[in-house]
């Protein structure tokens, strides 16, 4: 699963700490005005998305960045993003990959770059190895591990998805996609009662309307399977 908001402003924070040690005040500076600038442009891209819909000012501003600081892959990542708001995936996918080749280590661009694939059903070979990398550095990250699980779904391999799923939901227990990716892998593997508890489960968490109705879409078929073949869902 991609998370921006949260997940990409811990990002940010271990980059900046990993820059300058305390013996190089000029260094120190650098990172620090660094680290100020992307935490700004960050909240600001955040604030003009989810508070004005303005993607087009944030898209914008993004690519005003990635000109000025070309090598700097939290901008590159946060412009993939913005693209991905803005329904430009093919951009999005260009910055993520532009972010990766520029710092390896970049988790969020590594998991964010591989759930789209996944996403997408393209690609799942490499989506995996990427995602694999963004786990080899933050294991216990319960978004990486839902788009781990997600690769597999696509591929049809169910049981592997419901454990991954399943240990994801355990560490985001909270987030209604990963609560609706395991409830879509029950569902394939037949496990119609599971299924209905996670799609319930992540309809009371849900504060989108496109997914609230998605849910309750599939809420729906699986009561009526369940009338029609007297299961007594």
């Amino acid at each position: 699963m991609c998370l921006v908001d949260a997940q990409n402003t811990i990002f940010i924070v271990k980059k900046a700490r990993g820059h300058g040690g305390g013996h190089h005040g000029g260094a120190w500076k650098v990172a620090y005005a660094d680290f100020v600038t992307a935490m700004m442009a960050f909240f600001l891209v955040m604030w003009l998305v989810g508070q004005s819909k303005d993607v087009k000012s944030a898209v914008a501003l993004l690519e005003s960045l990635v000109e000025s600081h070309p090598d700097n892959d939290r901008y590159r990542f946060t412009l993939g993003a913005a693209y991905d708001e803005a329904k430009d995936r093919d951009r999005s996918i260009e910055q993520m990959q532009r972010a990766v080749e520029l710092n390896p280590k970049n988790a969020a661009a590594l998991n964010y770059l591989g759930y789209t694939y996944a996403e997408m059903g393209v690609r799942l070979d490499e989506a995996e190895s990427l995602i694999r990398r963004a786990l080899e550095i933050d294991p216990d990250d319960g978004f990486y591990i839902d788009s781990l699980g997600w690769v597999y779904y696509q591929r049809g391999d169910y049981r592997r998805a419901i454990e991954q799923l399943e240990r994801a939901v355990e560490i985001a227990n909270d987030d209604p996609t990963v609560i609706e990716h395991l409830g879509d892998a029950y569902e394939r593997l037949g496990n119609s009662g599971d299924a209905l508890r996670a799609y319930r489960d992540a309809l009371g968490r849900s504060k989108e309307a496109a997914q609230s109705e998605r849910l309750r879409g599939k809420i729906q078929a699986l009561e009526l399977r369940g009338q029609a073949e007297g299961a007594g869902l």
